[in-house]
Parts: structure tokens; sequence; C-alpha cells
């Protein structure tokens, strides 16, 4: 399953919902410390029960966060979206499709891309949408470590369902729901990887001219200082593992 594309009356719409939220201070919440000897509190992670969010799935159903020492607490959006819980502050990090994060940050919320976590290719090899983990600043100035081993966590998900493609999507198709058939071909339209490369950051910026040129948002925003791909895990060699 793939998330719907985004219609422009949709995405003014929730260009203006971002706006508001910023001015009410949702996204500018402070966490509160722990108390002295007291677990960590749990990163809240926004994620959807769809191909699209595969690895999110997989890490959680694995126990793969509780092996690795990192608290996480899933926000799986009943009514709503990732973003929507991402921007009324009931999330610290989202799972979003490249055309609500990048109209996010043309609002200059306080968030950061992280990571894109997969490719999707509805319509074959040739059109390509990276799906992204967008974090809030907060977040990243308060834990920066916790989400870096967060991330890597998630790169042992990509790497368990590289060599346990029969399990992955088992577990998948309980989390989705999909038939096996429908499942597989979903699957197949999907890449699942973190990266957040040139290659990446180039085709977001050709999405945010795109936006602009429609009217959608007021300019592109600046990806120099709305993307970090320093919170993904590195080689041997200090380069970041694309």
């Amino acid at each position: 399953m793939f998330r719907n594309p985004v219609h422009q009356a949709v995405m003014v719409l929730t260009g203006a919902i971002l706006a508001a939220a910023f001015v009410a201070g949702s996204l500018m919440h402070q966490e509160t410390p722990p108390s002295a000897g007291a677990a960590p509190n749990p990163i809240r992670m926004a994620f959807e029960n769809q191909i699209d969010d595969a690895l999110f799935i997989i890490a959680m159903e694995k126990n793969f966060f509780q092996a690795a020492g990192v608290p996480v607490a899933a926000v799986n959006p009943q009514n709503g979206s990732s973003a929507e819980a991402l921007f009324s502050g009931k999330a610290d990090m989202a799972a979003v499709d490249e055309s609500t994060a990048l109209i996010a940050l043309s609002r200059e919320l306080p968030l950061k891309i992280i990571a894109s976590h997969a490719v999707s290719r509805p319509g074959g090899r040739e059109e390509s949408s990276p799906l992204l983990i967008l974090a809030s600043d907060n977040l990243l100035r308060q834990r920066p470590d916790m989400v870096r081993n967060l991330l890597a966590t998630l790169g042992r998900a990509e790497d368990f369902m590289r060599g346990n493609s029969e399990e992955s999507a088992t577990i998948l198709g309980e989390a989705t729901g999909l038939e096996p058939v429908p499942l597989q071909n979903s699957m197949k339209r999907h890449e699942f990887r973190l990266r957040l490369d040139a290659a990446v950051l180039a085709g977001l910026e050709a999405r945010a001219k795109d936006l602009s040129r429609q009217g959608i948002i007021d300019r592109p925003p600046d990806l120099s200082r709305s993307a970090d791909a320093g919170y993904l895990p590195v080689k041997d060699d200090g380069s970041p593992k694309s």
C-alpha cells in the first residue's frame, strides 16, 4: 500500500495546519528529564501499518529496539496521519512522504529530515518517491546519541529484511492486512534502505521547486539547514552508510 498522492488543495490546507501548530508552540515542547534512577523517556515514533513503513514495523516486531537498549514508543495513528501526530506534539519523529516534509520545512517548523528509509515506485522504476524520517529539533538537540542508536537499529531491520524475505513478508502481512499476492507486489515496488545522500537531496530539491512553481509553498526550504545525515550509521572509515 502506498500513501495517497497529496492533492494541491489538501497540501495547502496542510500547510495552514502546520503554521497554526507552530504558532501554538506544540513543537517547541521541552522534554521533561526523568528522575534520578528512572528509565529514560521513550522516543515517540509515529508510523503507519503499511508497507511504506516496513523498517519500523520489522524493528518493533523483532524487538530490535529493546535489544539495542533504545527506549521507543510506537505512535500508530488510527484517525489521522503520522505527520499530524508529529505536528501536534504527540510524537518526536515520524515517517512522512516527501511533499509533507517539504511543506513543513518551507514553514520553517523546528524539524529536520534525518533519513530516507524507503523509496516507493508506484509507477515502476522511472517514478520514485523517497519516504522520509522527520524529527523535532528538540529531540535532536536533547538526545542526539539516542537518535543515532535508533537509526542504527532501523539499519538492523533493513539487514534483516534483506536476509529474511519470507519471515519479513509474514510480519508485514500480519501488520498491514495485505494478502500474499498484493503484499509481494507492493514490496517489489519499494526499496528499503536508510540513506540521505546527494541523490536523495537532489530529488528533494527538485520536488520542492515543483511545489513552489505550483504555488503550494512560497519557496523551497533550505535543505542545507533542514536535512542532516549526521545521525545515520557510519562505516569504519567514517563515511555514511548508504
